[in-house]
């Protein structure tokens, strides 16, 4: 997989794809033509992504690259499934159900690759090696760089090269 980062205009919120290969110092947003400061790090290919490209910050946590929405989707269409077959089903259907739900979940954790997601402006970076300190999710994190949004996003990548 082609290494690339998937992110948000500071200005518009339009989605930005951008390839490392591809990026000079600045790059106009598709939507709103507004300029983008990206600061790619030259080894970032092979060592991974130490500061996020768009604003800078130094904290990031990885997850199965798989879309947040779908998933919830699916684990609501469990739920009703089981309990539809719970009130009204032959006994235990409900729970075959539950099962096949975590046997999808089960491959799906086992096939999709790894992303690695900026805490502060949720950039997601595919195809970057994924260091070992960016771990899973962390909600005390999160609400930690919670007041740092405003302030970071739309700022250069250099002025938040020491936050985190």
């Amino acid at each position: 997989m082609a290494a690339e980062l998937v992110g948000r205009c500071r200005r518009c919120d339009a989605m930005v794809r951008l390839s490392p290969a591809s990026v000079p110092e600045e790059v106009p947003c598709p939507a709103c033509a507004s300029p983008l400061a990206v600061a790619w790090p030259s080894d970032a290919g092979r060592s991974g992504i130490e500061a996020c490209v768009l604003c800078g910050f130094r904290r990031f946590f990885s997850q199965r690259d798989f879309n947040r929405g779908a998933g919830l989707w699916l684990v609501v269409a469990a739920i009703l499934a089981s309990a539809v077959l719970f009130a009204k089903g032959p006994p235990l259907a409900w729970l075959s159900v539950l099962g096949a739900f975590a046997v999808v979940d089960g491959l799906l954790l086992r096939l999709l690759p790894e992303v690695v997601v900026c805490y502060v402006c949720q950039s997601v970076y595919r195809g970057f090696p994924r260091r070992a300190d960016q771990e899973a999710y962390d909600p005390k994190v999160a609400a930690s760089v919670q007041p740092l949004r405003g302030t970071l996003i739309g700022a250069p990548p250099s002025a938040a090269a020491g936050e985190g």
